[in-house]
């Protein structure tokens, strides 16, 4: 087991390096220079010179690159050429949003993707079976700037059930943040929803055809504890490795979400960050969700290794 975690480790860094080497590249290719965004169309070449040099712009972008990797080396993500702040202490302070909103997105799919693919898997061709599929169709072609949009018009400024942006007070109540969060997260689980129900109904349909499950059936066990104690526990390794890829690209694309919704999360934070020119900022948000997602997919690789009895021995 040691030595699978060490070999996965070193392919870990590797992603890395190569994220860290493609997010400089991105931040700098984007057009505009970042002096002559904070001073101004008013500033003068020399004014805008004198920028470039206190930010260390003027720098061969060779040397702006290893000096970059050397910060995160040292996990310093640099201070925002605009706020004036850490870039790490920015991202603490947006990130209870932002895992919050996903959480709550991952916790939605799971309780509607589950059940929903069990029963179509179960009860295939029925009716159960077509809605569900109706719904997959959906939720997959919708794009979800467009989602946020429509839930806002009906059930925010329509009803006025939901508030339209924001996340409250800096003193509210969990309720009231929660309150917030509930149409942003719908809009993030919709497409995972339909992954998942996509996944459980193939894993079911598959499994249910199987000679132990005909056997169970045999011995006289009731529908529901063959479906639960034998169809269902042998779909949760494709399972396990799907709601851990939806919750790694929950966090990426909590950008959309967040700025249809007007979240003050990392998803607002690097917008804001590349309509600025921003480098640190981008840089750092970048590289922080792509940590999070390779390590994500790092623990669902071993938790696979662990579960996969035709694999445990490869890890003794």
């Amino acid at each position: 087991m040691l030595r699978a975690v060490l070999q996965r480790l070193g392919g870990v860094l590797v992603v890395m390096l190569l994220v860290a080497t493609t997010v400089f590249v991105i931040s700098r290719v984007i057009p505009g220079d970042p002096a002559g965004v904070m001073l101004g169309s008013v500033a003068t070449p020399e004014d805008i010179a004198r920028l470039r040099r206190e930010l260390g712009l003027d720098q061969p972008l060779l040397t702006q690159y290893f000096a970059f990797l050397g910060q995160v080396v040292r996990l310093d993500l640099g201070t925002s050429m605009f706020i004036g702040q850490p870039v790490t202490t920015a991202m603490l302070e947006r990130a209870p949003l932002t895992l919050s909103l996903c959480v709550l997105a991952t916790v939605m799919s799971v309780i509607v993707g589950l059940p929903l693919g069990i029963l179509a898997g179960v009860w295939r061709g029925s009716l159960v079976d077509r809605a569900a599929t109706l719904l997959a169709l959906g939720g997959a072609s919708l794009p979800s700037f467009w989602i946020g949009l429509i839930l806002i018009r009906f059930l925010a400024a329509g009803l006025g059930w939901f508030p339209i942006s924001g996340w409250g007070e800096p003193d509210a109540a969990f309720a009231e943040r929660l309150h917030h969060l509930v149409l942003p997260a719908i809009v993030l689980a919709l497409p995972n929803a339909v992954l998942l129900l996509r996944t459980t109904r193939a894993g079911m349909i598959e499994v249910m055809s199987q000679d132990y499950v005909r056997t169970a059936r045999a011995k006289g066990l009731g529908p529901w504890a063959v479906v639960v104690k034998h169809a269902l526990r042998n779909t949760l390794l494709p399972l396990v490795t799907v709601i851990g890829l939806t919750v790694a690209m929950l966090i990426g694309r909590t950008i959309v979400a967040e700025t249809v919704f007007g979240l003050p999360g990392l998803g607002n934070l690097v917008i804001g960050g590349v309509l600025r020119r921003d480098y640190p900022v981008i840089q750092g948000v970048l590289m922080a969700i792509s940590g999070i997602y390779v390590l994500i997919n790092l623990a669902i690789d071993l938790l696979y290794m662990r579960l996969d009895p035709r694999l445990r021995g490869k890890i003794a």
